[in-house]
């Protein structure tokens, strides 16, 4: 009962952001071959599963992008759960957090920004539960939805030292960008774009770019000093690869490049630590045993 009170609550936060881009799927890219998306004009950055999905099933973009909003929200609420417990106010702080990813990308109208966050954060989600064969399907739509998902293959290694399953990762990922290149093989793009001075003298012109910057730096460091859990890691081995890439070929204003942290690192902002619900299932186990224990002594 109680995910499907947030399930309709982050649908509807999520319908007015969906739903705002109409329904024209052209507009997006999704073409009669979904292969030939001509809307991306990077070479091998085809972040083509979104409009992929939409014209093999004849679904509108809105649809499929609110479906990953709550997807998300859902994937937010179980780690809620897990690594800060249950109480009123974490209810209020995690759609805080839900509310705060959305909007931060809302703007710019990407489809595969909501699908980026989604994916990295049921990843984690799934590394945290050591559930890495279902994570292996995971991982492949991740990595057809965005290429950045190469990222996650170092972090996993560190953080999870299991080199069987990061060679998997790796094949994985390997084998969406062969797939995408091949199909786009008659479609190379345009050059990346490379900025790295031209982006340093925008924090000086873009006042904007550069409190964005802050805000989410005091956002990790907020997750990191008074809220720190496991996931911090992720976090702070994220956050200086995504850094590094905004400032070489991204724009200072965009706070959407952070997408791949933004949930985790929203919630570790604003949710309070405390005991989570499989913490107390283990107390309550142990409990009932050790009083027993105690009386054994005290006869």
């Amino acid at each position: 009962m109680r995910k499907i009170f947030f399930a309709t609550a982050f649908a509807l936060l999520s319908a007015s952001y969906s739903f705002r881009w109409g329904s024209n799927r052209e507009a997006w890219g999704a073409v009669s071959n979904p292969f030939k998306w001509e809307y991306e004009t990077k070479p091998f950055v085809y972040r083509a599963l979104v409009p992929t999905v939409s014209d093999i099933f004849n679904i509108s973009v809105e649809y499929i992008v609110l479906i990953f909003c709550v997807g998300l929200g859902l994937v937010m609420l179980g780690l809620r759960d897990k690594y800060w417990g249950k109480s009123l106010r974490n209810d209020i702080a995690l759609v805080l957090a839900f509310s705060l990813v959305i909007s931060s990308v809302e703007y710019y109208k990407k489809i595969y920004d909501i699908p980026t966050a989604f994916f990295f954060t049921l990843l984690i989600y799934l590394w945290s539960e050591k559930k890495y064969l279902i994570s292996m399907p995971v991982f492949l739509l991740s990595s057809l939805n965005r290429e950045t998902t190469a990222i996650l293959i170092p972090v996993f290694l560190i953080l999870h030292r299991d080199i069987f399953t990061t060679f998997s990762y790796s094949v994985s990922w390997g084998f969406a960008r062969f797939v995408t290149t091949t199909a786009y093989a008659d479609n190379a793009g345009n050059s990346i774009y490379i900025r790295p001075l031209e982006n340093a003298m925008n924090y000086f012109e873009n006042p904007d770019g550069l409190l964005i910057l802050i805000t989410v730096a005091t956002a990790i460091l907020m997750m990191f000093f008074s809220n720190k859990t496991k996931l911090s890691g992720y976090v702070m081995l994220l956050f200086p690869v995504l850094l590094g890439m905004h400032i070489v070929s991204g724009a200072p204003f965009e706070i959407r490049v952070f997408a791949e942290i933004m949930p985790i690192l929203f919630m570790g902002a604003f949710l309070k630590g405390g005991v989570s619900e499989k913490i107390k299932e283990e107390v309550e186990k142990v409990s009932p045993m050790q009083g027993y224990k105690e009386n054994l002594v005290s006869r």
